[in-house]
């Protein structure tokens, strides 16, 4: 396909495989990015409170932060997904959130990687 301009119907930034299944991602905005910040930092505020509680307490609070990591997994995927070859389904973030969690998680990390700069980049730049 050829280059879009970000924004465009039917835009993505490149084709992954995962799976032996074929996913379009995009890079995320920067509005989406501080979304995922700002779930990355609550969910942090969470891992420290459970690290510091009582043993029973910690059970119960560790399977919530599991829940709410998965959430912040379906919230990115949700948003960077934007095409997949997956016969009878529709790609919809609601959709995406039925992937098996080693999809998801790969698409994660694409997807996070695909909207930041890579160590090089950064290095240029003097970051």
């Amino acid at each position: 396909m050829p280059v879009q301009l970000k924004g465009s119907n039917g835009y993505y930034s490149r084709e992954v495989e995962i799976g032996g299944s074929v996913f379009r991602i995009r890079e995320l905005t920067d509005e989406e990015l501080a979304q995922y910040g700002g779930s990355m930092e609550a969910l942090q505020e969470q891992i420290e409170e459970v690290r510091g509680g009582e043993a029973g307490e910690s059970t119960t609070a560790g399977l919530a932060v599991i829940s709410d990591g998965w959430r912040v997994v379906d919230q990115v995927v949700g948003m960077g997904l934007v095409g997949w070859d997956l016969e009878g389904a529709v790609c919809t973030a609601a959709n995406a959130a039925l992937l098996p969690n080693f999809v998801k998680r790969a698409l994660l990390a694409e997807i996070i990687g695909e909207s930041g700069l890579t160590n090089a980049e950064r290095a240029t730049l003097g970051g």
